[in-house]
């Protein structure tokens, strides 16, 4: 039961993003006023679908238009965060985008003896209207512009950040490698569209940070309608991922005793430090096993309200 609200509060958080960008949202969702990582919501719907069967029902739908806007390479490489079970699910959608989408891009992400029956109910798509005028759409409506692209990914962003941001940074929270994204920044900087400069009494090649200009910016990308902007779901979609998966036999989560439980939270809040940090936990603590069962409890708790604050 302790995983329950953070997995609730990844659902309602699924459903307002999808409702910003499709029709194929519960009606009275209010849509997301965050940033939407394209392929962050892909994966976390996938790992949710077996708790809310319809988000497979949506991402049938919305690929039929929309696999086009999807990065095949950015899906591969976050996808290694998520449990394999989803790996399966996601070469199931990629059959689906191939044949349906008629995108051949999505062949590498196919595996052999995918069920078919591993997403959706083999029902006749719906095609769902083309949607990316919300605000927390910038991500796609970038990617209509400039193609699916890193600058395309590596703009967006920036333009959820209010200061200067290093490559470190960058790379963590989009997941591409610091070579291609530095170069990616340094063309787009050489460009005009974003600002660099040298690290501050660093002489080391290479250190870099980057930003972009809001005011500049602020009408075409409509930021004045974003919050918090940038919210690292990549991270909380793959914990939530992982809870769901040990909730399941052989790990009976809900059976575990307080100290299994400190075990597992320990490891588990080291290894998803990133979504922890996002809500106000770090993972450096000092404690008993009854004291690290009471601190997981909590962060969990934390994890879930910071979820729920994109409303």
């Amino acid at each position: 039961m302790m995983f329950e609200p953070v997995i609730a509060a990844a659902t309602d958080a699924a459903w307002r993003q999808w409702s910003a960008i499709s029709s194929g949202g519960p009606p009275d969702a209010v849509p997301a006023h965050t940033i939407i990582d394209p392929e962050a919501l892909v994966l976390g719907s996938l790992a949710l679908v077996e708790r809310e069967p319809r988000f497979g029902e949506v991402l049938h739908d919305w690929v039929i238009l929309n696999a086009r806007v999807l990065s095949v390479p950015r899906l591969r490489t976050l996808v290694r965060d998520f449990p394999i079970t989803i790996r399966h699910r996601l070469a199931s959608l990629a059959q689906f985008a191939m044949i349906e989408g008629n995108d051949a891009r999505w062949r590498s992400l196919q595996i052999e003896a995918v069920s078919k029956r591993s997403l959706g109910d083999g029902r006749l798509p719906r095609p769902t209207a083309q949607a990316f005028g919300e605000p927390a759409a910038l991500w796609f409506r970038l990617r209509m512009a400039l193609g699916v692209s890193a600058k395309a990914d590596l703009l967006t962003f920036l333009l959820g950040q209010s200061s200067w941001v290093g490559v470190p940074a960058i790379t963590r929270a989009t997941g591409y490698a610091a070579v291609s994204a530095r170069r990616s920044l340094e063309e787009l900087a050489t460009g005009g569209f974003i600002d660099a400069r040298d690290l501050p009494g660093v002489a080391l090649a290479g250190s870099r940070e980057y930003r972009t200009d809001r005011d500049s910016w602020q009408q075409l990308a409509r930021l004045d309608a974003l919050r918090a902007t940038w919210d690292y779901w990549k991270e909380r979609f793959a914990l939530v991922a992982h809870l769901i998966e040990f909730e399941k036999p052989p790990n009976h989560a809900l059976e575990w005793n307080r100290d299994q439980l400190a075990e597992y939270g320990r490891a588990f809040m080291e290894h998803h430090s990133g979504a922890f940090r996002i809500a106000g936990d770090g993972v450096r603590f000092r404690g008993t096993s009854s004291a690290w069962a009471m601190r997981f409890e909590d962060a969990l708790q934390n994890l879930a309200v910071s979820m729920r604050a994109d409303r």
